[in-house]
């Protein structure tokens, strides 16, 4: 493995939900999982996992 990295929560860093951050749409948000798309982290699984290989 070359690198690995870490997805740190957001509520460990922001402790209110900004007002003025630009907005996903409605059904753009509900796809994500996120209104901010300061928030949104991609998931991608390694392709072994994805494969079926253990």
């Amino acid at each position: 493995m070359l690198y690995r990295t870490y997805v740190i929560p957001p509520n460990q860093y922001i402790t209110f939900q900004p007002l003025d951050w630009p907005q996903f749409s409605l059904q753009e948000a509900l796809t994500r999982g996120t209104l901010w798309p300061n928030l949104y982290s991609p998931y991608s699984p390694n392709r072994s996992v994805q494969e079926g290989e253990a």
